[in-house]
């Protein structure tokens, strides 16, 4: 209820923005149900994210257009000027393609994302060296795992949604998930399974940072910083309304970046 009255509150801001806006810009997002982080595909609320850039939008009198888009067209699209900027997106995820990373300008986080190993509540701290398959869905490469397959005998599971991932544990067809825990925590509620996953905190987790990337528009990107500075209180609010969770964990592996 909570999530819905906020979303309607931004909605009407939102358009209020759009009337009198002087500027316009495009934002290339994924084009899946990523909530509660984002979900550009919805109708209405579209998750944290977006409550966070629509609120933005309001505050400075500009105009946001959100374009879904194939996660493999994401930096193409950015890089020919069919969009302004890419949400999300880090430097890190581009460390081994340098002539990417030029001119290329990064945001503050909007959230710190925890990407743990997720099994089911009675197979927890089984340990590595029974650990035979990690699903993962699409676009989200679990880096930590694909160094362990490279040295033992480990299967890797490319699913096409985050949910998917999730059930193929559940029903015992992998034995993890390497999903973001918020996103985990939202899905499992969703599909009447709560809590029945938890992270392992003996497997691989990281800790990064979701950014707005832009190439052509470092000068909106430091105002949209200098917003989140001085909003604080407001984007915590927006995290705990979406149910997002950055503390799981996060200290012992925090990554910073």
């Amino acid at each position: 209820m909570r999530i819905r009255t906020l979303a309607v509150c931004i909605l009407t801001l939102s358009a209020a923005a759009t009337t009198s806006a002087k500027e316009h810009y495009r934002i290339g997002t994924q084009d899946f149900d990523y909530s509660p982080q984002y979900n550009f595909t919805g109708r209405k609320d579209k998750g944290y994210a977006w409550a966070v850039f629509e609120t933005f939008a309001e505050q400075n009198n500009i105009s946001l257009e959100y374009v879904p888009l194939p996660l493999k067209r994401l930096q193409s699209e950015l890089r020919k000027g069919n969009v302004d900027f890419v949400y999300p997106d880090n430097a890190r995820w581009h460390k081994n393609e340098e002539r990417h990373l030029h001119g290329m300008n990064f945001s503050r986080a909007l959230t710190m994302a925890v990407y743990g190993t997720m099994v089911h509540r009675q197979r927890q701290e089984v340990g590595l060296d029974n650990f035979r398959s990690v699903a993962f869905p699409q676009g989200f490469v679990p880096t930590k795992w694909q160094k362990l397959h490279q040295q033992k005998k480990l299967q890797l599971i490319e699913t096409s949604t985050a949910e998917i991932a999730i059930k193929m544990v559940l029903r015992g067809r992998a034995d993890g998930a390497d999903i973001e825990y918020s996103v985990t925590q939202h899905i499992l509620d969703k599909i009447g399974h709560p809590g029945e996953l938890q992270m392992d905190e003996a497997l691989p987790l990281t800790v990064v940072g979701f950014r707005l990337s832009s190439i052509q528009h470092k000068g909106l990107l430091e105002r949209f910083n200098i917003f989140l500075k001085e909003n604080k209180a407001l984007i915590d609010d927006l995290k705990a309304a979406y149910g997002l969770q950055e503390s799981v964990l996060a200290d012992r592996h925090h990554q910073g970046s």
